[in-house]
């Protein structure tokens, strides 16, 4: 997970998790943070 200075920074980055790629979660708020994937992270996810 990575916390941007200004969250702001984030705008136009996807939020999808099934993408298998970083995402945002929380966009357009100050809490809104990218989320790294990792092997096997999918296990624990449910998938749309």
């Amino acid at each position: 997970m990575l916390l941007p200075r200004d969250p702001s920074s984030l705008d136009g980055m996807g939020d999808d998790f099934n993408s298998r790629a970083p995402y945002v979660m929380f966009s357009g708020t100050a809490g809104a943070h990218v989320m790294i994937p990792v092997d096997g992270y999918d296990k624990y996810q449910a998938q749309q």
